[in-house]
C-alpha cells in the first residue's frame, strides 16, 4: 500500500512515521531541505508515548507527479499553501487515488472544491506534536483522527479510509457530518492557538493562569456563537467543558502557532482567530477577543519571513 504525504511538518512528520512503522510504502514532499535531507540520509526520528523509532525507509519525493501511483495521498499543509498544491495535484486525479486533507482553522473547503469534488476531510484531535530538529519529531499525545465526506452517502468510503489509519496505529473514527467535525476541531484551535501564542506559553501554563485562560475562554465563547449562527449542530452545550477537556489532554504541548512564532514563521492566524474576526463581521456579531489577540500575533509576526 503506498502513502504520499505533502506537507512533511511535525504532523506531516507523525503521520509518515506511523505509516512507515507499519509497512506502508510512504513518500513525503516538503519544501523544507534540511528536514527532508536529514529524513533522505539518515532516516526520520519519531519519539514519543506511542512510537520511538528511527525510520530509514521514507522516500522523499521533489513533486505532486511522482505520487501519481500513491493509493493515498494526505495533504498536511497549510492552508495558505493549499490552492497551489490542489492545482498541482489535479493533473494527477485517478480512480485509484484517494485524497484527505488535513488542515487547521477553517477556509478550507471552498478552495479544494474548486479542484476535486470527492474527497475527505481528516482532524486530528488531541494531538500534540513538534519538530525537535531536522530529521527529529516527538509526538506529546494522540487522541485520535477524524475522518468525513462532503456528501452524505460516503459510509462506506470513509470505513475504508480509516481502516488504513487505524493500520498504522492510529485511533482513527469516521465521522458524517463535516461541518460539525471541522467546526468543533476550530474551536479548540481557536481556545489554545492565539493565547498561548500571544502569552507564549504551553498549553498547561495557560490552564493553569486564571487571567490567561480567562481570555482564552472568551475567544473560545465567540467561536461558538458564530457556529450557532452559522447553524452548526454542536455535540456538545457547555463549549468551555469541551475545550478544557480537550486542552487537559496535552498539557505540555504548545499549538502549531505558537511552535511558528518560535521558529519565526507565519502563522495561520487569519484562518483561526483572525476568521472568527472576519465571519463574525458578516453575521452582525462582535468578537473583541479574538481580534485583540489577532493584532498581537500580526504585531508579533510583522518581520517574520
Amino acid at each position: 500500500m503506498k502513502i504520499g504525504i505533502i506537507g512533511c511538518g511535525a504532523m506531516g512528520s507523525v503521520y509518515a512515521s506511523f505509516f512507515s512503522s507499519h509497512d506502508f510504502n510512504v513518500s513525503v514532499i516538503d519544501k523544507w531541505k534540511e528536514h527532508t535531507h536529514k529524513i533522505s540520509s539518515t532516516g526520520l526520528k519519531i519519539t514519543g508515548p506511542k512510537l520511538n523509532k528511527v525510520l530509514k525507509t521514507i522516500k522523499v519525493v521533489k513533486n505532486v507527479k511522482s505520487l501519481k501511483n500513491e493509493n493515498l495521498i494526505i495533504i498536511a499543509t497549510k492552508i495558505e499553501s493549499l490552492d497551489s498544491v490542489c492545482n498541482q495535484l489535479k493533473q494527477i486525479r485517478n480512480s485509484k487515488t484517494q485524497f484527505v486533507f488535513i488542515q487547521n482553522g477553517i477556509g478550507s473547503i471552498p478552495i479544494i472544491k474548486k479542484y476535486f469534488s470527492n474527497f475527505f476531510i481528516g482532524i486530528a484531535e488531541g494531538f500534540g506534536a513538534s519538530i525537535i530538529k531536522p530529521g527529529h519529531v516527538h509526538h506529546n499525545s494522540m487522541r485520535q483522527i477524524r475522518i468525513g465526506h462532503l456528501k452524505k452517502n460516503k459510509t462506506k468510503e470513509i470505513s475504508t479510509i480509516v481502516k488504513l489509519w487505524e493500520k498504522a496505529g492510529f485511533n482513527a473514527n469516521k465521522y458524517e457530518d463535516i461541518n460539525q467535525l471541522i467546526w468543533e476541531k476550530f474551536l479548540c484551535n481557536v481556545f489554545l492557538s492565539a493565547p498561548c501564542t500571544a502569552f507564549e506559553c504551553t498549553i498547561g501554563d495557560l490552564l493553569n493562569s486564571k487571567q490567561k485562560l480567562s481570555i482564552a475562554k472568551g475567544c473560545l465563547m465567540e467561536a461558538y456563537r458564530l457556529g450557532l449562527k452559522n447553524n452548526i449542530n454542536f455535540t456538545f452545550k457547555n463549549p468551555i467543558s469541551y475545550g478544557l477537556k480537550f486542552a487537559k489532554l496535552m498539557p505540555k504541548a504548545k499549538p502549531s502557532m505558537y511552535l511558528d512564532f518560535l521558529n519565526r514563521k507565519k502563522s495561520e492566524i487569519d484562518y483561526i482567530n483572525g476568521a472568527v474576526v472576519t465571519l463574525s463581521k458578516k453575521k452582525g456579531l462582535s468578537a473583541p477577543y479574538n481580534e485583540t489577540l489577532a493584532e498581537i500575533i500580526k504585531t508579533k509576526e510583522k518581520d517574520f519571513a
